[in-house]
Formats: C-alpha cells, sequence, structure tokens
C-alpha cells in the first residue's frame, strides 16, 4: 500500500446486532463490547462505515443508521441483486483509492469472493459456525478486532515485521486521550470526507502550518519580498530552532540567527512537545497592533502589551521569566510606558501592514486569519510576531466584523461551488 492512501473499515450489521435481541424496535440492541468499539473506532484515523442488507426490517436499519450518525460513521446498504448482496458503487470506488477492510460475522460466501476480487481484506469476528473460506482472517473475539487491524495496518505499510505493544488504560483515561484535541483534525476531516455536500471554507491543508511555529516562521520570512523603498521594514521576528539547550555550541548557533538575550522561548507546536523555539524579544513600547483578516477586509485594534526588557529584567531575579500564553500576559505600567505612548498608533504603517495582510492570504489561501505585528523601538522595524487561524475577533465591531464574515463565507462557497462545476 502507498504511504498516504486512506484506511476504510467496514462493519457489517451481523458484527453489531445482538442476534438474541427481538425484531421489535425497543429490543434491537448491540452486542456486548460493541459500544467500547465503535467508541474507540471513533476517535482513530480510520474511516468507517456500517452497511446492512438491502431490505433489511426498518426497525434494524434506522437502529444501525442513529448508531453510524451518532459516532460521525458512514451507513450504507448493500444492493440485493438476484438474492445476492453486491457491492456498492462507493465501495467499488474505495477499492481504486483506499486500503479496505471489512467485518463480519456471517458468512455470504458471495460477498466474500466479491470483496476478495476487489482486493478487499475480510475478518470474520467470533464466527459462531466456525466455517474456514480461504483468504478471511478469523478472528476470535471482538476485543481483539482493534488491534488485530492495527497489526495488520501497520505490517502493509511498513512492508516488514511488526512488533505491536499494548497498554492497558483505565476507562475514564482512556475516554479523556481519546477526546483530546489531537484527535479532532482527524475526525473533522473523516466527517467532511463522508459528507460532500459540505461547503469547506479553508481545506485543512491550508490551516495545518500555522499549528507549527517553524512552518509560520518560514511563511513570516518571504515578507522580505514585500520591500517597498521608503517605507519601514517588513519582516518576521530572528529565531531559532534548539533541539537541545545543554548544546555546547548554542551561543554561536543564536548569534548565526541574528539573536540576543533577551529571547523567547516558544514550544514549536502549541499543543506542546520537547522542542523549543527561540525568537527575539522586540522592545515595542509596549503597544501591539492585532490585524484581523476577514475575506477582502482586513481590521487593526491596538492593545497594551509587555513592558520593554529593562523593565522586565529586574524582576527576573536572573532566572527565566514564564508565562502562559493562554492566559493574559502582564502588560506595561503606565510608569513602565514610554513617554510617547500617546503617538505610538502614529509609528504604525497601516498600509504597509494591509499590504502584508493581502500578501499572506495569497500565500497561506486562507479566508479567515489573524496576526500580531508590534513596531521596534530605534528602527521602526514592523515585526510581524504571531500569526494564527480563526482569531475571536473581539476587538473589531460586531457591527463590522459579521457582515464582514458572512461575505468571506458567501465568497466562499461559490468559489468552492465554482470548481466543483470546473472538475464536473
Amino acid at each position: 500500500m502507498a504511504t498516504g492512501r486512506p484506511v476504510r473499515l467496514v462493519l457489517d450489521a451481523s458484527l453489531l446486532l445482538d442476534p438474541s435481541s427481538t425484531r421489535e424496535a425497543a429490543a434491537v440492541a448491540l452486542r456486548p463490547g460493541v459500544e467500547e468499539l465503535l467508541r474507540r473506532l471513533r476517535y482513530s484515523n480510520l474511516n468507517v462505515a456500517i452497511c446492512y442488507a438491502e431490505g433489511m426490517p426498518n426497525n434494524e436499519s434506522g437502529f444501525l443508521e442513529k448508531v453510524a450518525s451518532s459516532h460521525l460513521f458512514g451507513s450504507i446498504a448493500l444492493l440485493a441483486k438476484s438474492g445476492n448482496l453486491s457491492l456498492t458503487e462507493l465501495m467499488l470506488e474505495w477499492s481504486r483509492t483506499s486500503f479496505c477492510f471489512y467485518a463480519t460475522s456471517r458468512v455470504d460466501k458471495g460477498l466474500i469472493s466479491e470483496l476478495q476480487n476487489q482486493n478487499w481484506r475480510v475478518l470474520s469476528v467470533a464466527n459462531e459456525c466456525s466455517i474456514e473460506v480461504p483468504g478471511v482472517l478469523n478472528v476470535q473475539r471482538l476485543q481483539q478486532l482493534l488491534l488485530t487491524l492495527a497489526t495488520l495496518i501497520k505490517r502493509e505499510l511498513c512492508d516488514s515485521s511488526v512488533l505491536v505493544i499494548g497498554y492497558i488504560m483505565k476507562k475514564s483515561r482512556e475516554e479523556d486521550f481519546a477526546r483530546a484535541s489531537y484527535f479532532r483534525p482527524s475526525m473533522l476531516s473523516r466527517f467532511v470526507e463522508e459528507h460532500p455536500d459540505f461547503r469547506i471554507m479553508d481545506p485543512f491543508k491550508n490551516i495545518y502550518p500555522l499549528l507549527d511555529r517553524l512552518q509560520i516562521q518560514k511563511i513570516l520570512v518571504r515578507l522580505q519580498e514585500l520591500g517597498i523603498e521608503g517605507k519601514p521594514k517588513l519582516r518576521a521576528p530572528y529565531s531559532c530552532k534548539v533541539d537541545n539547550f545543554d548544546n555546547g555550541e548554542l551561543d554561536k548557533h543564536l548569534a548565526e540567527a541574528n539573536l540576543s538575550f533577551p529571547l523567547i522561548v516558544k514550544p514549536q507546536v502549541a499543543c506542546g512537545v520537547a522542542d523549543a523555539h527561540n525568537m527575539e524579544y522586540v522592545d515595542h513600547g509596549s503597544k501591539i497592533f492585532k490585524f484581523y483578516v476577514i475575506g477582502d477586509k482586513v481590521f487593526y485594534a491596538v492593545r497594551d502589551s509587555m513592558p520593554n526588557a529593562r523593565f522586565l529584567k529586574p524582576s527576573s531575579g536572573g532566572e527565566a521569566l514564564t508565562f502562559n500564553s493562554l492566559k493574559t500576559l502582564p502588560v506595561a505600567t503606565n510608569e513602565q510606558r514610554p513617554q510617547t505612548a500617546a503617538e505610538d498608533g502614529k509609528l504604525l504603517d497601516a498600509d504597509l501592514v494591509e499590504e502584508a495582510a493581502k500578501f499572506l492570504k495569497g500565500l497561506l489561501g486562507l479566508t479567515v486569519f489573524g496576526f500580531d505585528v508590534v513596531v521596534q523601538e530605534g528602527t521602526g522595524d514592523h515585526v510581524i510576531v504571531d500569526l494564527n487561524y480563526l482569531p475571536s475577533f473581539k476587538e473589531v465591531p460586531n457591527s463590522e466584523a459579521v457582515p464582514a464574515f458572512w461575505d468571506a463565507v458567501r465568497q466562499a462557497c461559490e468559489s468552492t461551488r465554482g470548481n466543483a462545476n470546473v472538475q464536473g
């Protein structure tokens, strides 16, 4: 299997429904252990669908469709041709584009043969009849299905022997881990893929670079392409990636990156990793300019910011100062603000930064994003110190932000509809 192909799993109704339940609507139920399996699959990177035979009683098919919807899975009604079940066009398309598994608890040799002819991997789970079918992998217990899938996928990806290590978590801990934000992008991507009628304003691939500060830095460095004669210098902050603070050549690397103390140290990824990213601390008169881009409109607001470095140093006691970026950062007091604070707004070249906003919009391919600008004391450099997707816009009046937002949504929808028509 080529790396990057999606992995799809189709669960047969026989695997999910409790055979002991009656056919009355109120009695239709899942097998023991199925709910736990579905919960785990929901937070996986697998594209999952539940299938049932065309003509199944409405209470059972309706029940399965509700189960699929509640877990953000797809649902498929297998076609019944001449008394035999057959693959849908969607499943045939998956055969050509994806790495596909079919898990079932009943043996339908005709359907299994068709699946195998389309390169599907068929797993027979807890098959009570113990019927052996060539090419079908038998999984003795439902609880073993997920681990079996993980092993098969890794072996296919790595094309070599794979060591699988199991780790048992308490149920509450597992649920917390599964619901962590790390899984949400994959869930959202899967949902959109399974529901093509939804319009995407900004593709996920255009948003992902803004989750990595090194990628953000590479984007901001390109601002130098906007050099305009007679205008202040527009630039990214000087920075350097640090993998190990005990590196004996750290001072050399910092100097090569045009960095000197004081420095700001940030994790490379917002959700927290071991790597760190050193960025220059720019004395900026305790003012920061918050820019917001909504479609073709650019807004900005002025906010108080952290004091210049000389005021921070005495309070540090020679140690590093730590801040939680999710909370309000310390701002300069009246005594710490420059005497020219009232004139700071005049130091900003708003036209220059609006040109930068248009440049970034084209570079990123995004409709809605924000960035922060500080004006360096002494040089007048306009330094873009942060870049993020879908900011709060709390500094922009609703009377301006809301119409701009809906205009941007409409334009994005019209654009995607036009692209779809061209491709069709």
